[in-house]
């Protein structure tokens, strides 16, 4: 097995280290090197030319902060990482001792209690649990789920249940989040401000969810649910 496909158990490193590992294989790790090892760039091109994951690799590639990554992960993965480490630091090393990037460091360095303090307001999603249960009496049955949606902490953020109902309803609001959100990205494209650090994951979601909409259209259809009704909104009617 590659190791790119052994997990490390860490969902935030395993997306770092896929990125990692797909910027090397391309021409434009070597835009980022220009920038990094260019010391008169401005902050906002700092920021748009570097990949996000280089700052979280900087970070948890240093010291104490990768024993401890080390500790965190499966056993099996720790060769993966320590190759992720060794690519890093021989192409993007300098990017610890970049003016910009010591500035921006020491700051969360100086505010890290503030930071975590910060992320818990943020409620920022890492994990969604779920668990499938049946509702009804026989000989009729409906499918639920129970799911939580928790930070990197393990707190929970949100817990639930629902049928297909409150399901479809759930995941049609979120897909207009997703497709404002990417409305708003293409401006930022245009005009030179949009980060693509998370490009390759994004595009493997769309494509998944592409997937998984052809899959409950094709379910639903076998279920006799008709797909030609309209929606009026994102307000869900009562139940009857």
């Amino acid at each position: 097995m590659s190791q790119d496909n052994i997990k490390t158990g860490v969902a935030d490193l395993d997306n770092d280290l896929k990125e990692l590992s797909d910027l090397l294989q391309t021409g434009e790790w070597k835009s980022v090197v220009a920038a990094i090892e260019d010391t008169s760039i401005g902050l906002q091109d700092f920021i748009r030319k570097i990949p996000l994951m280089m700052f979280r690799l900087a970070t948890n590639f240093e010291g104490q902060r990768y024993t401890h990554l080390l500790k965190s992960v499966a056993k099996d993965a720790i060769p993966r990482v320590e190759d992720a480490k060794q690519k890093f630091e021989s192409n993007f090393g300098k990017l610890r001792e970049h003016p910009l990037y010591i500035e921006m460091t020491k700051k969360v360095t100086e505010s890290t209690q503030s930071e975590e303090r910060l992320s818990d307001r943020l409620n920022t999603v890492s994990t969604v649990e779920s668990s499938i249960f049946y509702s009804g009496s026989l000989p009729k049955l409906s499918p639920c789920v129970r799911f939580g949606l928790k930070n990197e902490k393990g707190k929970i953020l949100f817990d639930s249940m629902g049928d297909l109902d409150d399901l479809s309803f759930i995941s049609s609001a979120f897909l207009k989040l997703t497709s404002g959100s990417l409305k708003e990205a293409k401006l930022l494209f245009s005009k030179e401000l949009f980060n693509p650090s998370s490009a390759s994951r994004l595009g493997e979601r769309i494509n998944e969810m592409q997937g998984y909409l052809e899959d409950i259209k094709t379910a639903a259809q076998e279920c006799g649910i008709s797909l030609d009704s309209k929606s009026e909104g994102q307000t869900k009617s009562p139940k009857k």
